[in-house]
């Protein structure tokens, strides 16, 4: 059985497609408790690693990045994802890419997630203490989504609290949900919202970063979500 100590690292796996206070912050019962991150999973947590080996993704041309970062990073929105907002609160640095990682010193974790991933082989056989699953978004009501099975009924779109609502995607090729897979965003022929923080898809696909940092903090101030006491058979 491996043992856990007080400080324990943190494995992220973020799946698939995929809200609460203001400032993103740990509770005091998780401030200081890891020391590192490894993140697994595809476009929702991918930090660069696709554009480092896909050097025409649309994920590496503007306005992706454009919020937080100011350019491109590979980030599949226009600033920062979940996994960057719990770094953040845990006072760990943002994940590298694996493949863009200067050294082979992980102390502060990594991130293996690339856009596309699918399937993740078990990681507790290789010691990992603390598995943290968010699951997954209710993809039907993406802008993508919208625009392949459209309905005329409005009695079937529930918009929610972001002023722009939540069915219209912030960055893409127009249409009723501003998603188009000709004029998809990055790609010639899109248009941009300017305040993509009072939306909540950025591309269609994928969220903007208010819309994570949302989730982020629903995650850091449930702390229910990670339990107290670890012991991994």
């Amino acid at each position: 059985m491996a043992s856990s100590s007080s400080f324990l690292r943190l494995i992220l796996l973020f799946s698939s497609t995929f809200f609460i206070k203001a400032a993103t912050t740990a509770p005091p019962s998780l401030q200081h408790r890891f020391t590192s991150i490894f993140s697994f999973g595809d476009s929702l947590a991918d930090t660069g690693n696709l554009i480092l080996t896909d050097n025409t993704s649309r994920l590496g041309r503007p306005p992706y990045g454009e919020t937080y970062f100011y350019r491109p990073t590979g980030r599949a929105s226009d600033g920062r994802l979940v996994v960057d907002f719990i770094a953040e609160a845990l006072g760990i640095p943002l994940l590298s890419p694996y493949l863009g990682h200067k050294s082979k010193d992980f102390n502060k974790g990594v991130n293996f997630a690339v856009a596309g991933a699918t399937a993740l082989d078990t990681l507790i056989g290789y010691g990992a203490a603390t598995l943290f699953v968010p699951g997954n978004l209710p993809i039907g009501c993406s802008a993508s989504y919208l625009s392949f099975f459209s309905s005329n009924n409005k009695g079937n779109y529930d918009p929610s609290g972001f002023s722009k609502g939540g069915l219209r995607a912030c960055c893409g090729g127009g249409g009723p949900y501003n998603y188009n897979t000709s004029a998809a965003c990055g790609i010639q022929g899109f248009t941009v919202c300017e305040d993509p923080s009072s939306y909540i898809s950025w591309d269609g696909m994928h969220l903007t970063e208010a819309a994570y940092k949302w989730i982020a903090n629903f995650l850091l101030q449930h702390s229910s979500l990670i339990p107290d006491h670890i012991s991994i058979l």
